[in-house]
């Protein structure tokens, strides 16, 4: 192998391994789009219409509405490195999401409560709540995806 092909197949692997700067949670207005791995009794995506959830990083802040209009306001905190979550594998590398505790340690959302409730998303992209504090998601947590408020509307 040529010692500049050796080189740039260096150069590839090693950028390619990670290193690049986590990915953060996404800030807007959500509403729940899939509930992954309940637990005996854990509402079904129907039973949150109506709720919003609000999401301010720079604030620290996630803000849950009800459909009648009650508003719960949590103080988020950034998670220790280890709790953040990794996703996105591929052949040799995977990226890293931040993820957040709440301050109360159980989060009212709607009809459902998350026991330890952290905050992070899936692949830096929509956000996702679930109980807990191990950021490997199959382990069986109650896992609340959420999307962007009307995503689902026609443009």
């Amino acid at each position: 192998m040529s010692r500049v092909a050796l080189t740039l197949f260096a150069a590839l692997t090693l950028s390619a391994c990670g290193g690049s700067d986590p990915y953060e949670v996404p800030s807007g207005e959500y509403e729940v789009a899939e509930v992954m791995n309940p637990s005996d009794g854990f509402p079904a995506v129907a039973a949150f219409e109506g709720v919003v959830v609000s999401i301010d990083v720079a604030g620290l802040a996630l803000t849950v509405t009800a459909p009648d209009g009650g508003r719960v306001v949590y103080g988020l905190a950034l998670a220790p490195e280890e709790l953040w979550a990794e996703d996105c594998y591929t052949n040799i590398s995977h990226a890293v999401t931040l993820a957040y505790t709440l301050d109360e340690d159980t989060l009212a959302l709607g009809p459902a409560t998350l026991d330890r409730p952290m905050l992070s998303a899936k692949c830096g992209g929509a956000p996702l709540l679930y109980s807990g504090s191990d950021p490997d998601l199959d382990w069986g947590a109650d896992v609340v995806y959420l999307q962007e408020l009307d995503a689902n509307l026609p443009d």
